[in-house]
């Protein structure tokens, strides 16, 4: 990939495989599996839809003893490939929608970046070559409902984006549309010649709106 442009968005995910195994969503793993590499398409197709490469790092190419040093590694991987500006992104959240030129401007202006999700975590994070990242992850609480605050903290100058939602329980799956759609189609299982109708359960929500991903939280 030819570097056109001094901004690089890091898609830090698990493998389809590896986020169905832990997520369980539906305790299925073909179901789950099915779920997980939906999503994660749904994500990279929102950054492939972005002014800027996208570099795709999960498990296999992540390096690191703990989540901290993985992702300040593949932040710094990116850096390494000569971009001023890295903007990592997750692949669990379903609702990604960014102003791609307001985050280039603020990075550009010196302003770290930082998307809030539902529950506390991050699902976008920009920072720029200069930042010391090995030593600012070791200080944030991953994992918790603690990340995006201690984030916030850390940094002077912050361009705060919408929360989003991630997508961690069965009932998270049942908010996203495209996600719902299939866990009806593969958690249903007729029998043969049956005619029956799918009954959905009233818990469920089903709405005509489309959703698009995710947070670096809860990886």
């Amino acid at each position: 990939m030819h570097k056109t442009t001094d901004i690089a968005i890091l898609f830090f995910s698990r493998s389809a495989a590896r986020e169905a195994a832990l997520k369980a969503w539906t305790r299925d793993p073909k179901t789950d599996y099915r779920l997980a590499g939906e999503l994660i398409r749904k994500a990279k197709e929102k950054l492939h839809a972005s002014p800027f490469p996208v570099y795709h790092v999960d498990e296999t190419m992540q390096r690191g003893g703990n989540f901290a040093g993985r992702l300040a590694n593949a932040f710094q991987l990116i850096f390494d490939k000569g971009y001023d500006h890295v903007i990592a992104v997750g692949n669990d959240c379903a609702d990604l929608n960014v102003n791609w030129r307001q985050v280039a401007t603020a990075l550009r202006n010196g302003k770290v970046v930082l998307g809030p999700d539902l529950r506390g975590g991050g699902y976008l994070i920009g920072l720029s070559k200069y930042h010391e990242i090995h030593a600012i992850f070791d200080k944030i609480s991953w994992h918790s409902e603690r990340v995006f605050e201690q984030l916030k903290d850390h940094f002077k100058s912050v361009l705060i984006l919408g929360k989003i939602r991630d997508v961690n329980t069965l009932r998270d799956v049942h908010l996203v549309d495209f996600l719902h759609e299939i866990f009806i189609i593969f958690s249903y299982k007729p029998k043969p010649g049956s005619l029956a109708k799918l009954q959905i359960p009233s818990f469920v929500h089903t709405s005509c709106c489309l959703r698009a991903p995710p947070p670096l939280t809860h990886s």
